[in-house]
């Protein structure tokens, strides 16, 4: 994330856990009580309607069962995002969490996720990276919209993987 120019690095945290209104509701049906469970979704730090928009893009897209999850997003140390570079992050974050996958740690992933599941550009990408290869990180996942003004060159002793679309970047954030 780029704050006043500076480069930060974010921690993303995701959590899924079993519906436990969907429990009481299923236990309440079965005596006979008729009772509507409703999920919970929260971005702490990363607003509930962007949240509800990415979960319901992975639900469509990916084929991913959130709906009986409560979910809860928040980005260490409080920061508040607003911008749309990190709703790729966020996306990989959830499947990292419901699929219990891991990322190599030193992969930066950035990009805005439209409905049908295309990855879009982002604002400052050259920018960023070069901030984010400061840091040492070494992997960058990227919306291929932005590799007009990225050059392998730039970035010697780094892997740039651009991609278009939310499965194409599942498939690179998960693999070797």
């Amino acid at each position: 994330m780029l704050e006043n120019l500076r480069g930060l690095r974010d921690t993303l945290q995701y959590q899924d856990t079993a519906n436990r209104a969907e429990g009481i509701a299923a236990h309440s049906e079965a005596l006979g009580e008729k009772q509507k469970a409703l999920k919970y979704r929260e971005g702490v730090t990363v607003g509930a309607t962007n949240t509800l928009i990415l979960l319901a893009v992975l639900e469509k897209r990916v084929g991913l069962n959130l709906g009986t999850q409560d979910v809860y997003i928040n980005v260490v140390g409080g920061l508040r995002i607003t911008g749309t570079a990190a709703d790729l992050p966020i996306v990989l974050a959830v499947v990292s969490s419901f699929k219990d996958l891991s990322m190599d740690e030193h992969t930066v992933v950035m990009g805005e996720v439209g409905l049908t599941g295309d990855i879009r550009r982002v604002p400052q990408a050259r920018r960023r990276l070069k901030e984010a290869a400061k840091m040492g990180f070494t992997r960058f996942i990227v919306p291929r919209g932005n590799m007009s003004e990225l050059k392998q060159d730039d970035f010697p002793d780094c892997r740039i993987i651009p991609v278009s679309s939310i499965r194409e970047a599942i498939t690179a954030a998960f693999s070797s």
